[in-house]
């Protein structure tokens, strides 16, 4: 096995096989789209790497990646995907602000019974995650606690 190595503290060392480019050159060619989810789970995973360095790991040409990259990206610049993911919380709130806002008591009429019990559910179980509060409280694990509990004041 050989190991990439790295000059860089930001590049991942990634193993590479010995006999993996000649396996990628003998082998049958991958299902369609196999590599393109390999190029862009490694552009995701490492946003370091270079469009060679994947090129290499997913044994294909340099110019594929850059192919599926662009069609993956839609030719957005790599700065804006980085503030973006910055400000992904903040983009995602408003959105869920604007959809909130944009129900109407006619969409709620409109709702089956069933939808709103699993939406009401939905909600409380998330502002019980933003409260920090539980949003189950198990039994059993209560029950163990009191043994516990018991057992220790048996003890003293």
């Amino acid at each position: 096995m050989i190991e990439a190595m790295s000059t860089d503290a930001q590049t991942p060392d990634l193993e590479i096989e010995s006999g993996m480019i000649a396996d990628a050159l003998l082998s049958p060619a991958p299902p369609k789209g196999q590599r393109a989810a390999e190029i862009r789970y490694l552009h995701d995973k490492y946003p370091e790497l270079s469009n060679s360095a994947i090129a290499r790991r997913v044994g294909c040409d340099e110019s594929n990646v850059r192919g599926v990259l662009r069609a993956y990206l839609r030719d957005i610049p790599v700065g804006d995907i980085n503030e973006f993911r910055e400000d992904k919380a903040l983009i995602l709130e408003s959105i869920q602000h604007r959809t909130l806002a944009s129900i109407t008591d006619g969409d709620i009429s409109n709702s089956s019974f069933t939808q709103r019990i699993v939406a009401v559910g939905i909600m409380e179980d998330k502002i019980r995650v933003m409260r920090g509060q539980p949003t189950s409280i198990h039994v059993h694990a209560l029950v163990d606690v009191l043994d516990a509990l018991r057992m220790r004041d048996a003890d003293e």
